[in-house]
C-alpha cells in the first residue's frame, strides 16, 4: 500500500524516520495492516526512544512487528 506517512505534530526527524522505516519494513497491503503498522509505530518509537514500557500482550505483538527494523535502531542509539 502507498500511503504518505503524515508526520505527526512536532515529531522530531528521529521519531518520524523510525516510524517510516517501521511502516514501510512492514509492507501492508491493506488499509487495516496500514492502520495497525501505524498504531505500532507510534508505539515502538516510544519505547525505542522513550523506553516506555507496556502490557505483555501489547509487547509481544510489537515484537512480532518490529524484527525487521531492529538493525536500523542499532544504528539510532
Amino acid at each position: 500500500m502507498n500511503k504518505k506517512i503524515e508526520r505527526l505534530t512536532n515529531e522530531t526527524d528521529t521519531s518520524y524516520n523510525l516510524r517510516v522505516n517501521f511502516i514501510n519494513l512492514n509492507n501492508p497491503k491493506t488499509k487495516g495492516e496500514m492502520d495497525m503498522c501505524i498504531m505500532f509505530s507510534k508505539i515502538f518509537v516510544n519505547v525505542v526512544l522513550l523506553e516506555c514500557r507496556y502490557s505483555t500482550d501489547i509487547e509481544k505483538k510489537l515484537n512480532k512487528n518490529s524484527n525487521k527494523i531492529k538493525k536500523i535502531v542499532k544504528n539510532i542509539k
